[in-house]
């Protein structure tokens, strides 16, 4: 069978291999959020609610990175809006054709570890979550990968981050 190709995109990604797996993680519901720590008998005394909204809704990967009010206005922000319908991989397909530039992946891929960068943050430095430092952190990261993204590409990734 094979993989969908969302899967694919990861590893066809111009992003460094912590990023990479990262999102591995991520599509195969194996990232260590308090959903999946309950589910594996590992209870939190603050319980398993998202830290980053504090609607009471649970932190799945599913709420974290895509239903989110937080991280909503993140990807906003990027210019990514989520469908509600669907799972993940279809998620990403419909907001992929939805993306106008070529490197959608890397956007998403960056975006949701900023997301959990953030979350941690907030979790274990008690650092409230500000959408100025996220945007801030954003750009680095994606800075930082400027030398792994074709030349041909780097005005307009360069033009894009600078209109965020």
């Amino acid at each position: 069978m094979a993989p969908h190709p969302a899967v694919i995109w990861i590893w066809k990604s111009k992003c460094i291999s912590k990023i990479n797996f990262f999102a591995w993680l991520v599509l195969n519901d194996r990232l260590n959020t308090r959903n999946m720590l309950r589910r594996r008998r590992k209870y939190l005394e603050e319980g398993c609610n998202c830290a980053l909204c504090q609607d009471g809704a649970e932190e799945t990967i599913e709420h974290l990175f895509f239903s989110c009010s937080s991280s909503n206005c993140r990807w906003f922000v990027l210019g990514i809006i989520w469908n509600d319908a669907g799972n993940i991989f279809e998620k990403l397909s419909t907001a992929k054709q939805a993306f106008p530039f070529p490197f959608f992946m890397e956007v998403v891929m960056i975006g949701a570890w900023c997301i959990w960068k953030e979350r941690n943050a907030l979790i274990f430095n008690g650092k409230a979550p500000n959408l100025s430092t996220w945007k801030i952190d954003f750009k680095r990261e994606v800075r930082g990968h400027l030398c792994r993204i074709k030349t041909s590409l780097h005005d307009s990734i360069s033009s894009w981050l600078d209109a965020l």
